[in-house]
């Protein structure tokens, strides 16, 4: 949250100076570790006028510089992202034997003893929208949870 943002352009500014700072590789242990981020951008009150929906409008466009490889976007005003993510469960239902998920491998690597200690499994789903709706969320909406129970590893 950066208060007083006054435009987009200002917004893409700092976010491409956070991702600079963030994308400069660290050595932990004489190995180099590259990390990158997404970033959404919302603005009051042109994408929302309370905490939450801005919260929301943030959210959707970071998964869609997630899926496109952007790394920044912002929301726009465009109506599709809101008819998406009004009901994403109906929506995945219809592309769940499509190929439209896929499962993410992700080590959970301990920086003080340098070992990896687990493996975290992620689903994604590749919505047409590019508004990613995260599994807990999802399990959360009004139908979800019937949903989830289609899914088998």
């Amino acid at each position: 949250m950066l208060p007083g943002l006054p435009d987009y352009e200002r917004g893409l500014k700092v976010a491409n100076r956070i991702r600079s700072a963030i994308r400069r590789p660290f050595n932990i242990s004489n190995e180099s570790l590259d990390i990158d981020i997404s970033i959404g951008i919302a603005l009051y009150p042109d994408d929302g006028d309370s905490v939450a929906v801005l919260l929301e409008a943030a959210d959707a466009a970071m998964y869609r510089a997630k899926s496109t490889g952007t790394f920044i976007e912002v929301v726009g005003h465009g109506a599709g992202q809101q008819t998406e993510r009004r009901d994403p469960v109906a929506s995945a239902a219809a592309q769940l034997d499509s190929g439209a998920f896929s499962l993410r491998y992700r080590p959970v690597v301990s920086a003080t003893a340098f070992a990896v200690l687990a493996m975290s499994v992620e689903i994604d789903w590749a919505n047409p929208a590019a508004n990613a709706v995260p599994l807990d969320q999802m399990v959360a909406m009004p139908g979800g949870a019937a949903l989830v129970s289609r899914l088998t590893l």
